[in-house]
């Protein structure tokens, strides 16, 4: 039991490095300001930067594309409902 405890101290004690941006949120907030293109520059920009303070992992990309996909879909209903 004391290992345990031990070890759940030696975790809660982590110095983590966590990006303080959030990648996503840039490509979504440029997509919808400037269009497809630029966000894919912007992102090229930023990738080619190597900006540790980033996230560009792939769960990142994911959850962009279902942000996406659920606005599109959301989008589809509404102009569905109003014709």
């Amino acid at each position: 039991m004391f290992q345990i405890n031990s070890r759940i101290c030696d975790v809660a004690h982590l110095s983590l490095d966590v990006p303080e941006r959030d990648v996503l949120e840039t490509k979504y907030e440029t997509i919808n300001k400037l269009g497809i293109q630029a966000a894919v520059k912007t992102y090229e920009s930023l990738r080619a930067a190597s900006d540790a303070s980033y996230d560009f992992s792939d769960s990142e990309s994911n959850s962009l594309g279902y942000q996406l996909l659920t606005a599109i879909i959301k989008r589809a209903r509404q102009l569905k409902s109003s014709s």
